[in-house]
């Protein structure tokens, strides 16, 4: 018996079959009957995948009466929903049914991106068991790809098997028939077929760093792939940016020239600090234009959270606070559309491009092993944090904290581009204790920049009501502020153990030359 591959099993039909063949091959080997006809297909996830990372994928049928629908890759099972149109962005903003329920869990801030639209059809077909129930579902499908990447058209001709819940072993032997049928399996779905024609891949993207090096490669010419890297991932999220479809394109965009900068900070002795520096500068400006922008999108992502400690008077008295917030989310937002747009911007790509796509490297450790200039790089941002972080006192100013903050951020980007040349498991280990490190002293800066918003939102004629609502949330956060701040020697502490020393010297700690 043929089993169930992940997702629902697709066969494809000949070229040389007319849909008159293959209805009469289903029918001499199946009890089915028609239900309907669907004329036209779109795909849509997150920028990052995150509904097809969570094991779903969304289809869109459009029509007279349009459906939702999140078939789930690990059984190819089918949740549906109608909707009045086109779906929203955001699918918390679709009516309420299962579909929005699952996706508006995954996808929470980020909004959904047509990946691939189908034109062309789809027979719905019902297979019945004897005595008339439907155990399983097919899909007759003919579509094309429409698009100047496929070459005007690609054709694709399935047919595709929908299990049903409780019938699984029936959904399997409906595979096999279609099998005896003489219709070969796909190679791949639909989607990732479709995407192909259009040059995209499943999963093309993702918030994660990934760069394989080869501890062969001189330290030049992997630290020009890195920063390639870097620079495609903040191209990509340049639109999304720009346009404001949600707002972790500008997170992404933002972590594209952080990681930036800590590597051009790194790679001054493979470059030459000289020839580094105006990329420098054009990239702490950049920082600098977007971080606005980003702090009120955070504020605004956490203020439902916020109007939890407020009773109901001062939650409505909130809502004006909200609107004036968003208002100044907007105007922060068209002038970084502005400067995207902008002559200078597109002046700081084509330099940057152009040092990118430079020959050679001046510096001392250009022809350095890649491995060695690793291992110097890391082990030198490892003991910095531990310098650092045993140097902060209950009386250290806050800004010490920040500043330890960033160099991790640092330490964690360095471990993330030379990953490749350590062993996978070790490393993930070690990133993984730093993180839990980060995450506390992100806290702790995400509660000042929040204070930081309120007060200044304070300092307005906003009403005695408003006013009081701030001065309890600001109350809050300084009350978490200061149990983050207690805490901190004991995060470092579960850092800065002798197993984690250890760990991190083992794997870092240059070594005699090779």
């Amino acid at each position: 018996m043929a089993a169930l591959r992940t997702g629902a099993p697709e066969f494809v039909v000949p070229a040389d079959w007319s849909r008159s063949r293959v209805r009469r091959h289903l029918a001499e080997r199946l009890n089915i009957r028609d239900e309907g006809v669907e004329r036209g297909l779109q795909y849509l996830d997150t920028f990052d995948w995150l509904l097809h990372r969570a094991g779903f994928l969304l289809e869109f049928v459009p029509g007279g009466e349009p459906v939702a629908r999140l078939v789930r890759l690990a059984d190819g099972r089918v949740e549906q929903q109608p909707l009045e149109g086109p779906p929203p962005a955001f699918p918390r903003d679709w009516p309420r049914g299962p579909v929005k329920a699952l996706a508006a869990d995954v996808t929470d801030v980020r909004a959904l991106i047509p990946l691939v639209s189908l034109a062309g059809s789809a027979d719905r077909l019902a297979v019945l068991n004897r005595d008339g129930k439907t155990v399983c579902r097919l899909s007759v499908e003919k579509w094309r790809v429409e698009s100047a990447a496929a070459g005007a058209q690609a054709g694709l001709s399935r047919v595709r098997v929908i299990p049903l819940r409780g019938w699984l072993a029936e959904a399997e032997s409906v595979s096999d028939a279609l099998a005896d049928a003489g219709l070969p399996p796909a190679g791949a779905p639909t989607l990732d077929t479709a995407l192909r024609a259009v040059g995209r891949e499943v999963r093309d993207y993702s918030q994660k760093f990934r760069l394989a090096l080869s501890p062969h490669q001189d330290a030049a010419s992997a630290s020009r792939a890195i920063l390639a890297r870097l620079f495609d991932d903040l191209e990509r999220n340049e639109e999304g940016t720009r346009r404001d479809i949600d707002p972790e394109f500008l997170h992404d965009y933002r972590v594209a020239v952080r990681r930036t900068r800590s590597a051009l900070s790194a790679f001054g002795k493979v470059f030459g600090k000289d020839a580094l520096a105006p990329h420098v500068g054009a990239f702490r400006d950049l920082g600098r234009l977007t971080g606005d922008k980003r702090n009120l999108d955070v504020h605004l992502i956490d203020f439902d959270a916020h109007l939890e400690l407020l009773d109901d008077a001062q939650r409505a008295a909130m809502a004006e606070l909200r609107r004036e917030l968003e208002a100044q989310c907007k105007v922060a937002g068209d002038s970084l559309a502005s400067y995207l747009r902008s002559g200078g911007y597109r002046a700081f790509k084509r330099d940057y491009r152009r040092f990118l796509d430079g020959a050679g490297a001046a510096g001392a450790s250009a022809g350095m092993p890649v491995h060695r200039f690793a291992d110097q790089v890391l082990f030198k941002a490892y003991r910095r944090i531990l310098r650092d972080g045993r140097a902060i006192t209950r009386k250290s100013p806050d800004a010490e904290l920040h500043e330890l903050r960033k160099r991790g951020k640092k330490f964690r980007y360095l471990m993330e581009f030379f990953q490749s040349l350590y062993p996978a498991k070790p490393m993930k280990g070690a990133i993984a204790e730093l993180k839990r490190l980060q995450d506390r002293l992100g806290l702790f800066q995400d509660q000042c920049v929040q204070m930081e918003t309120l007060e200044s939102l304070r300092s307005e004629d906003i009403g005695d009501l408003a006013a009081g609502a701030i001065d309890r949330l600001l109350e809050g956060l300084a009350a978490q502020r200061r149990d983050s701040r207690a805490h901190f020697a004991e995060h470092f502490a579960r850092f800065d153990t002798r197993d984690n020393r250890r760990r991190y010297a083992g794997l870092f700690k240059p070594r005699s030359k090779d």
